[in-house]
């Protein structure tokens, strides 16, 4: 091959390699966002981001046993647990207590409307449960603190139906 056909190849290497470069600084970024869900026979956990800017984020832990849904998340810069929230979602789903609950839990990103001096979270919690066929989802605000503050209960935004709940349950 002629040293003339590698200068042209070297020009064209040079000149893609320029303009993916320029595309790529150019092209908006978008930050990588993930959140975590983890089921055991008797529990689950799940992530959520709190802040609408930041990556801060808080966890949540549903205990299938007692129906009990608390949360906490982390202070930046002493890296403890100074937001912690709770709920009892067998009196919200009106589960019978001798009854085995048969729940699921998720995290969806939110913009709820402000109301008050604290913020809500940029995340809202949905969990379901089987036996009423219902989804509720919960939201909480989200305060930034040195010191950790007094447990919050999650507030009930909304719910639906997705089934009929089964007589025979």
């Amino acid at each position: 091959m002629s040293q003339h056909g590698n200068d042209k190849r070297t020009v064209w290497l040079v000149i893609g390699l320029v303009a993916g470069l320029g595309i790529a600084t150019l092209w908006p970024h978008e930050q990588v966002k993930a959140v975590a869900t983890d089921r055991d026979a008797q529990f689950a956990m799940t992530t959520c981001q709190v802040g609408a800017i930041d990556t801060m984020e808080a966890i949540f832990v549903l205990d299938f046993l007692t129906g009990s849904l608390k949360g906490a998340a982390l202070n930046r810069t002493n890296n403890s647990f100074t937001n912690f929230f709770f709920r009892d979602l067998p009196q919200d789903f009106g589960t019978d207590p001798k009854k085995e609950a048969h729940y699921c839990i998720v995290t969806g990103l939110a913009q709820l409307a402000a109301a008050g001096n604290t913020p809500p979270a940029s995340s809202v919690v949905y969990v379901g449960e089987l036996t009423t066929g219902r989804i509720i989802c919960y939201g909480f605000r989200f305060q930034e603190s040195a010191r950790p503050l007094p447990p919050q209960p999650l507030a009930l935004i909304a719910r639906f139906p997705f089934r009929e709940p089964d007589p025979s349950e």
